[in-house]
């Protein structure tokens, strides 16, 4: 018996549209973008990327930040603004990045990332929980990709 398949030349050529397509500096931006709003969002909030609350302020740290009218509830990384103001993004055609604008607030940011001279929280990553929200943007943008093949 022989089986042939007609069409076959039309499969082909989409798949190849969709392979081209599926991937745009906009849609690593977009999903930069979302990254970036995640992690300050937890941040602000006083959580680590895993969702931890972060290590409290030291007595005499928390005295500071009273004196200077900053709230001390929790833990937010926050006193000028500008380190977290610094985290900007960028794309490339292999991908996107979050980084820190300014060289000083980017070794603030990684003092406090790591524990380097400064109370270890961690922040500055994205956490598993945050992947359905990426996959959502991935997903939409190939569903585009897919219906502008008719």
């Amino acid at each position: 018996m022989r089986v042939q398949v007609y069409g076959a030349g039309v499969v082909l050529r989409d798949l190849d549209r969709i392979k081209r397509q599926a991937y745009t500096e906009e849609l690593a931006l977009q999903v930069a973008a979302y990254v970036r709003t995640v992690i300050l969002g937890r941040t602000q909030s006083g959580r680590d990327y895993q969702g931890r609350p972060f290590k409290p302020y030291s007595p005499q740290y928390k005295l500071v930040r009273e004196e200077a009218g900053r709230q001390t509830r929790h833990v937010d990384l926050n006193f000028s603004g500008r380190m977290l103001a610094a985290m900007q993004l960028r794309t490339t055609p292999q991908g996107a990045r979050v980084y820190f604008a300014s060289g000083a607030e980017a070794m603030k940011a990684y003092r406090h990332d790591t524990g380097d001279k400064a109370p270890k929280r961690e922040f500055f990553r994205p956490a598993s929980d945050d992947m359905p929200g990426v996959e959502r943007i991935v997903t939409r943008h190939l569903d585009e990709v897919i219906r502008g093949l008719n």
